[in-house]
């Protein structure tokens, strides 16, 4: 939704609350749940996979937002940003398959080298017991002018610069 919003031109945006764990409701029929950033702001600063996804998304939101043709099916969207560094990609997942994406960029460019997973330990996992949401990090292989990955199902992606991943 912030990514969405960014491409429409919105420019400041809030993740509304850090530990907030629930919210009245407008009709006064009680609260709702709201998922936070933030577990645990004690010893062990847990984030929730909230606060882990807009962490991704910060490293990725360098330089300016690229418009991107996607061809892929319309339940993975994907955000182009382009820097000096090079280019940096978000792509997020609302299906219930894996896709493989294979991402084209202008020649010449600074590829993206590096890609950091929202992983889980089973589909719904959470933070709020345990760390059973956190970052996968691995090395993407170019292929000429373009990178392909495999996106599981339900998921969140950034593809970022050599070395920004650190």
């Amino acid at each position: 939704t912030m990514l969405d919003g960014l491409a429409a031109g919105v420019r400041r945006q809030c993740i509304y609350t850090v530990a907030g764990f629930d919210t009245r409701l407008s009709s006064g029929s009680g609260y709702t749940p709201l998922w936070g950033v933030v577990r645990d702001l004690g010893p062990t600063l847990r984030l929730r996979p909230t606060g882990i996804a807009l962490s991704l998304l910060n490293r990725a939101l360098q330089g300016d937002l690229r418009a991107v043709t996607w061809q892929g099916p319309s339940d993975v969207s994907v955000y182009g940003f382009h820097s000096l560094s090079g280019w940096s990609v978000a792509l997020v997942s609302s299906s219930a398959a894996d896709h493989s994406v294979r991402l084209h960029f202008p020649a010449s460019s600074k590829l993206p080298r590096e890609m950091l997973l929202l992983a889980d330990d089973a589909p719904g996992a959470t933070n709020e017991d345990a760390e059973h949401v956190n970052v996968r990090h691995s090395r993407l292989a170019l292929e000429g002018d373009s990178v392909s990955v495999l996106l599981p199902a339900w998921s969140l992606a950034v593809l970022l610069p050599e070395g920004a991943a650190e």
